[in-house]
């Protein structure tokens, strides 16, 4: 059973609760009831959210809020990303074929490989300027070119 939590946003960047859900499972659709029952609770439409960040697809907040714009959760896809990552190198890599920060390994271990893949890829995500982002997108590349299925779904 999951927890759904609706929270608000002040404008002194505090949080507040709206709403808390339980729901069987979390598959396509089941968050649309509970974002009905929250549009049925919200007296106008002044009150609408403007912003949804969510985990998943936003199939469900689109299908509800038409005009509320979404944003994926930045921690949550990162924790994806290094999931998936994961996976790939368990299936995909052998070890005398890595290398970790630029140098080549006969033997790594799995978290070496995977951290260096992040570290590279938080750097993406977290660069501040266009400059740094090209480079950083550069170096990813790099690192991942043994990894084509997972550098096309990061």
């Amino acid at each position: 059973m999951s927890l759904f939590e609706i929270v608000g946003v002040t404008s002194t960047n505090m949080t507040y609760f709206v709403a808390f859900a339980f729901l069987a499972s979390e598959k396509k659709g089941k968050f649309t009831r509970v974002l009905e029952m929250l549009v049925g609770l919200l007296s106008s439409k002044v009150n609408m959210p403007k912003v949804v960040v969510t985990y998943r697809d936003n199939y469900d907040v689109a299908k509800v809020l038409p005009e509320t714009n979404t944003l994926l959760c930045y921690f949550h896809i990162g924790k994806n990303v290094r999931v998936k990552c994961i996976m790939d190198y368990k299936v995909k890599l052998k070890p005398k074929d890595v290398k970790v920060n630029g140098k080549e390994v006969k033997e790594a271990k799995a978290s070496d490989v995977v951290n260096n893949i992040m570290r590279s890829y938080e750097d993406v995500v977290e660069s501040p300027t266009k400059y740094s982002y090209t480079s950083a997108v550069t170096r990813f590349r790099y690192v991942c070119k043994k990894f084509p299925k997972f550098l096309e779904y990061v």
